[in-house]
């Protein structure tokens, strides 16, 4: 019997020592990759998905954003990306409302930071933030998402806090 257990232990370790050899070797590549490599390789193979704000003024805008929600997407963001079209960006769904902050680091584009709190309500926005800057910029309350879109578009369109966000993402009630 103690033969068996042995024989189990021995290979459940060696399948252990097989993932992490695994893990281990897909980290290594990807951190002898240049920053273009990086880049291209996260390019358009995120889900995009359509999302709306909508303004307490009664304007609504509809962008298309790549959706991220893993770790490892999150962190990498919009990282080495030279350019976004108008209506594009990035929604990071958080998980449970908590405080967050972002920075710019290997971002080269500025970038408007919306902080989304459970509802969909906007509680922060960061305009214009600055390419490569390591400066956090933090949420200021629980979010559970935050929006990247081009430096300047919400100013452009009026998109202010306590606007709303409509996607499926969002526990939002109908108000009456």
């Amino acid at each position: 019997m103690m033969d068996f257990l042995e024989s189990l232990q021995w290979k459940k370790a060696l399948s252990i020592a097989v993932v992490c050899g695994t893990m281990l070797a897909g980290f290594l590549s990807t951190q002898s990759m240049s920053k273009e490599e990086v880049a291209a390789a996260y390019d358009g193979k995120l889900p995009v998905e359509q999302v709306t704000i909508a303004s307490k003024g009664g304007g609504v805008h509809g962008f298309a954003l790549e959706v991220v929600s893993k770790p490892v997407d999150i962190q990498m963001g919009l990282m080495f990306r030279k350019s976004m079209g108008k209506d594009q960006g990035m929604l990071f769904q958080m998980g449970a409302p908590q405080a967050t902050a972002f920075w710019m680091k290997n971002t080269y584009i500025p970038l408007d930071m919306l902080f989304v709190a459970e509802d969909g309500t906007i509680i922060n926005i960061h305009k214009n933030a600055e390419p490569h800057s390591t400066t956090s910029i933090p949420s200021g309350g629980p979010v559970t998402a935050v929006i990247e879109l081009n430096g300047g578009r919400t100013s452009e369109l009026n998109i202010n806090i306590g606007d709303r966000v409509l996607h499926p993402y969002f526990k939002q009630t109908v108000k009456k």
